[in-house]
């Protein structure tokens, strides 16, 4: 059987959500996705926005797609679905700008994040993976630290 790209999505999202619940963040879903996965209260008390994506296919894994422009207030949270567990970045709004490659399209901007790829110009011949390390909440768990209540 084959498995659509939103259980996937879906997938993704509940593991956040999972996460987030067990750290006891305040966490709030939309009825309707138009643009935003769900809400935080942060631990600077404000609201923010998440975009979540999940990877699981081996020819695209760790590459994310996101028609959601960074601003700040919202978070990029990319799941890798072929590690068990899965691997949870949480990449804050300016930091994935970034990293990320924008293409211009006639629909809007698509940002990409390809971890497994070096930054064009960046001469420490790491990959955005590794330049990222610090945003992996799977290695990290102050990465997941922006997200929760004071």
């Amino acid at each position: 059987m084959t498995i659509s790209s939103q259980h996937k999505g879906k997938r993704g999202e509940l593991i956040v959500f999972g996460e987030l619940l067990r750290r006891d963040a305040e966490l709030y879903t939309p009825l309707v996705d138009m643009g935003v996965d769900a809400v935080v209260r942060g631990e600077s008390g404000q609201f923010i926005g998440l975009q979540i994506k999940a990877t699981e296919a081996t020819d695209q894994d760790r590459y994310f797609n996101f028609f959601w422009e960074p601003k700040p207030n919202r978070f990029f949270i990319c799941v890798s679905l072929k590690d068990n567990p899965p691997s949870v970045w949480v990449v804050p709004w300016d930091v994935f700008k970034k990293y990320a490659q924008n293409h211009k399209l006639a629909a809007g901007d698509r940002w990409h994040l390809p971890l497994p790829q070096k930054m064009r110009g960046d001469s420490s011949g790491k990959t955005r993976e590794q330049l990222l390390d610090l945003y992996c909440a799977s290695k990290h768990e102050d990465a997941w630290r922006p997200l929760l209540p004071p």
